[in-house]
């Protein structure tokens, strides 16, 4: 039930001016461009943290211990980066029966199942649209066919209406 001091009040808010809309509009424009600036940014961030390198001087207990569950992946220890430092401790726990960290492992190594379902339902989609544009087109060329032939019939019939053909000095007609 409608609030009856929000009906007092007599405010549209729904239904606005064409100047306010386009007010209200470019101000979300704005944050909109900005927000996704900001989620850019903090995306680079996180992929160059990521990405950079574990200094080798690190000899902490727990650096030890990630460096020996890397070696037992088969990652020789060099190069070392933030990133294969965390799915390392992902797998860690998926292994030690964590169901979202292998999901999350799954899902990061692109094997995840309901992807793998919308990429062959779009695929399907693609092929559905490919044929509807085929069969449009078929029609269109039968119209189009249908159309130049019928035209041919009017012209000829215009101009046998035209000109009367005189037929006496025909001597084979007679």
């Amino acid at each position: 039930m409608a609030n009856e001091e929000n009906l007092k009040r007599g405010k549209a808010t729904q239904f606005r001016s064409g100047e306010e809309a386009a007010r209200t509009g470019q101000k979300g424009g704005k944050n909109s461009g900005e927000t996704r600036r900001r989620k850019k940014a903090m995306r680079q961030a996180a992929a160059m943290l990521l990405n950079t390198p574990v200094p080798a001087n690190r000899q902490t207990k727990p650096m030890a211990v990630i460096k020996e569950l890397l070696d037992v992946f088969g990652h020789s220890g060099e190069g070392v980066t933030y990133q294969d430092i965390l799915l390392t401790g992902i797998m860690l726990k998926a292994m030690k029966g964590d169901v979202r960290a292998a999901e999350f492992i799954r899902d990061t190594a692109g094997e995840s199942p309901a992807l793998q379902i919308r990429e062959e339902e779009l695929q399907l989609h693609k092929e559905e649209f490919q044929l509807h544009r085929e069969e449009q087109n078929c029609k269109r060329e039968q119209q189009a066919g249908a159309e130049a032939s019928g035209a041919e019939n009017n012209l000829l019939q215009a101009i046998l209406e035209a000109v009367e053909i005189n037929t006496d000095d025909l001597s084979e007609v007679q």
